[in-house]
């Protein structure tokens, strides 16, 4: 009885991992190379092997240039098959090891090139609430683009994700795992989960490798390694980089997930965001950073484009109700700000204000609240709409006030 599986020729293994390995192959049928991930699931629970099945099918939904392709899923009572793309480029492991080898700095240009390049893929994954689990430079394949003048150039191509929650990066797999696990986050050394911030991390932890060609976090044994990745100091990357990227880096790398950036947030950066258009097609990015468009605002002038500030007291009803817990946190948090130093960056004051937002009103709250703030102040309406956001932050209505203040530094920025 013929199956899937008979419809793929061998050619050779390309890696062996901790639950199976990779495998190119051969299809007949479309006379086309693919990779073949075979992941043994024969000790697996019935249940279980359900739902890596599942989370395998949910890989398929990705759709973006510098995502791996993922072609099928089956499996039969020994594996779970996974057929992808084939990337003929090696990845971003081999990458820094030949610049290291090299001994020459990779240059600025050339490290947002590829960073940038994965850190849109790793948005795309993001925006379907879903977690790659497994980032490292091994899982960062690189495809070859020839151009019609004969140059070849090099497309990012993220891949490798850890499929099942049942195979996801714990702490237990990384004692077991082929290999150092240089990309853990503090949160995973504690058992305490994996999230889209411990993402985040290994991103960091990669940038970082494009940067010093060396690892964040680096010990003989994993005992060791834990202890270094906790304690959180590491040699900064060379100051021969700009401060825009020094300070990408050390927001990455920040021990407590809260007070790490998201991708939403690192793409909004002004280092990455000029990359964007470079890297890719207008309609790619029409459909990934999709803009509401209000009628009122494209009937106006360039100039009347410019945001509006609210009047002083604009703003003053709110806040009154608010319990006293969170108005001691919103209080101090305002005081902090107020206090910085004037060398401090207004990139820095406003990354700090979005991560405090982020962790005190969760972050679907805060998206909903801004995007009401935003419609008030730069949407060409009368008011903000007082009576929603006292729906959506219910006794934390004062928060709305430092929502106005990071818009109006938004604004600033945009002005500079």
């Amino acid at each position: 009885m013929s199956t899937k599986l008979d419809e793929y020729e061998e050619v050779r293994v390309l890696g062996q991992g901790a639950f199976g390995k990779a495998i190119l192959v051969y299809h007949k049928g479309l006379n086309k190379n693919f990779v073949m991930k075979v992941i043994a699931i024969s000790n697996m629970k019935q249940t279980e092997r359900a739902e890596a099945l599942r989370e395998a099918e949910v890989l398929k939904q990705f759709d973006h240039p510098n995502i791996v392709k993922y072609v099928d899923t089956f499996m039969d009572k020994r594996n779970l098959y996974i057929v992808m793309e084939y990337a003929d480029g090696g990845d971003i492991h081999q990458l820094i090891e030949d610049q290291k080898k090299s001994g020459v700095p990779m240059p600025e240009d050339q490290i947002m090139f590829y960073f940038v390049q994965i850190l849109l893929a790793l948005k795309h994954v993001h925006d379907k609430k879903t977690l790659h689990r497994d980032l490292k430079g091994q899982n960062i394949f690189l495809n070859k683009l020839h151009a019609a003048d004969g140059k070849v150039r090099l497309q990012v191509k993220l891949g490798d994700f850890g499929v099942s929650k049942v195979l996801q990066s714990t702490l237990e797999q990384a004692q077991t795992a082929v290999g150092t696990p240089y990309y853990l986050s503090p949160e995973i050394c504690n058992q305490k989960g994996y999230n889209n911030k411990s993402d985040v991390w290994s991103l960091g932890c990669i940038l970082y490798e494009l940067c010093t060609q060396q690892h964040v976090f680096d010990a003989q044994n994993l005992k060791m390694l834990l202890v270094k990745i906790l304690d959180g100091k590491y040699q900064p990357i060379p100051s021969t980089y700009s401060k825009e990227l020094q300070q990408i880096v050390a927001y990455m790398l920040q021990k407590d997930p809260a007070n790490r950036p998201s991708v939403a947030q690192l793409v909004q950066n002004p280092l990455i965001a000029k990359w964007i258009p470079r890297l890719l097609p207008a309609d790619v990015i029409k459909r990934e950073f999709p803009v509401p468009k209000s009628p009122s605002i494209e009937s106006k002038t360039p100039s009347e484009q410019i945001p509006k500030t609210p009047k002083k007291n604009e703003n003053s009803d709110f806040g009154d109700e608010v319990n006293q817990g969170a108005n001691q946190v919103l209080n101090s948090f305002m005081n902090d700000l107020k206090n910085m130093k004037t060398k401090d960056s207004l990139g820095f004051k406003l990354e700090k204000t979005r991560v405090f937002l982020e962790k005190e009103l969760g972050l679907d709250k805060f998206i909903e609240v801004y995007q009401l703030v935003e419609n008030g102040i730069n949407g060409g309406q009368e008011q903000i709409d007082q009576i929603k956001i006292q729906k959506v932050l219910g006794a934390k209505q004062g928060f709305v006030n430092l929502v106005v203040q990071l818009l109006l530094m938004e604004n600033e920025a945009n002005q500079m």
